[in-house]
């Protein structure tokens, strides 16, 4: 795993359940301290691939890649703080949750990958229906 992330930039990830404001937040704070934020590359990969795919457990590799990429990406453009819709260990606890199984990969990139700070949200707000989600919004 490469990482090339500047240690000046405080990186802070958002993290919780579906539908609790994450995306929200992490362009509000963006906004707020004149930086820029990092979406949900996994977002993107199934918005490509279409409202009935359903991912598999290769995918969540990609998705990995992905998002680390978009992270390096984004992170030369930030300016004190980086804000992150998401974190490697999400994907760590979907592949756990859902395949029963993470990838080596993944489990290097939630070890190494340099997080200063996490934010963790609740499911306290309206929940908003999304054909991308895994929940349908019901207990």
């Amino acid at each position: 795993m490469e990482e090339t992330m500047a240690t000046t930039i405080k990186r802070i990830s958002i993290l919780g359940p579906e539908s609790t404001g994450k995306t929200t937040l992490a362009r509000q704070l963006a906004e707020y301290y004149q930086t820029v934020w990092v979406p949900e590359f996994a977002r993107q990969f199934l918005e490509q691939k279409g409202e009935r795919y359903r991912y598999r457990y290769e995918d969540l590799e990609i998705i990995a890649k992905g998002q680390l990429k978009l992270e390096q990406e984004i992170e030369k453009k930030a300016n004190q703080y980086l804000f992150c819709d998401t974190d490697f260990i999400v994907l760590k606890i979907w592949s756990s949750y859902v395949f029963g199984k993470v990838s080596p990969y993944i489990l290097e990139l939630v070890e190494k990958h340099r997080c200063d700070y996490y934010l963790l949200t609740n499911n306290d707000v309206k929940w908003e229906p999304d054909p991308l989600r895994e929940s349908t919004g019901t207990a």
